[in-house]
């Protein structure tokens, strides 16, 4: 059995929460487009890190 770091979690949440935050700031445009970027990644990290929750 796996178990994630909840730090490594929090500070994934943490820092999808702030991009969020600033997508919103940043609705349109290159910003944009990274700021999406940047959510996809971290979400796809969270997921990755449940999956190892077996």
């Amino acid at each position: 059995m796996f178990m994630t770091d909840p730090l490594d979690q929090k500070a994934l949440e943490i820092r999808l929460a702030r991009c969020l935050e600033l997508a919103k700031q940043f609705p349109t445009g290159p910003t944009a487009e990274l700021l999406q970027d940047l959510e996809d990644e971290l979400r796809s990290q969270l997921r990755t890190l449940a999956a190892k929750v077996t």
